[in-house]
């Protein structure tokens, strides 16, 4: 995958979020898991988070210079994907491996990969900010987009659906191909609406 330097003036370099060593591990990571065949679902969730429980991140991996210990977050995107997906039963389940798991996500029949449409982590910012750093993020991810080809896009975060949804559409994608909003499951309700939105895309039900 495309190793991404922020060149521009970013609130990410304001608030100390920006740090090139991360996203290359970032890449590098979630290049393990690129689609072998065509990418049917592309899920793109907001940012990574700031704990280092990056989506595509193992146990094994480590950050350079950055001090954050693997963490099993079961009320992370990663597992609350995998349970509405119906990788696993329950976020709680805990015989399952997670390398395991996205092998599965991007493999028949799922055939799906994940972006973060911000490259940095967010916390702290202002809506303004947060607004800003999606506008000047969206270059590289646009890049990845084409790279991968999917053949239909899930936007996560309710507040992203419309500015990403416009830049796409502006850059030639159809609008058809683009679906959601799907919301961040980050309460049992959303988590419910969620599933409900994931399944129907994928028409599990």
């Amino acid at each position: 995958m495309q190793d991404f330097t922020c060149r521009k003036k970013c609130p990410c370099k304001e608030i100390g979020t920006y740090a090139p060593e991360n996203l290359r591990k970032h890449q590098e990571w979630a290049g393990r898991y690129l689609p072998k065949r065509k990418c049917r679902t592309l899920l793109i969730a907001e940012s990574p988070p700031g704990s280092g429980s990056y989506f595509y991140r193992l146990p094994e991996d480590e950050y350079d210079d950055w001090d954050a210990p693997y963490e099993e977050n079961r009320n992370g995107l990663f597992w609350k994907t995998m349970a509405a997906l119906g990788i696993i039963d329950s976020i709680y389940e805990t015989d399952v491996e997670k390398e395991d798991c996205l092998r599965i996500f991007v493999g028949r029949p799922y055939n799906s990969f994940l972006l973060d449409a911000i490259k940095c982590p967010i916390g702290g910012l202002s809506a303004k900010q947060r607004e800003e750093m999606l506008r000047k993020c969206f270059t590289h991810l646009l890049v990845q987009i084409q790279a991968i080809e999917p053949e239909r896009i899930a936007i996560i975060t309710s507040r992203n659906y419309r500015p990403l949804k416009k830049e796409l559409v502006s850059s030639g994608w159809n609008d058809e191909m683009i679906h959601g909003p799907f919301p961040f499951p980050k309460y049992p309700r959303q988590m419910e609406r969620f599933c409900k939105r994931i399944r129907t895309l994928y028409s599990l039900d």
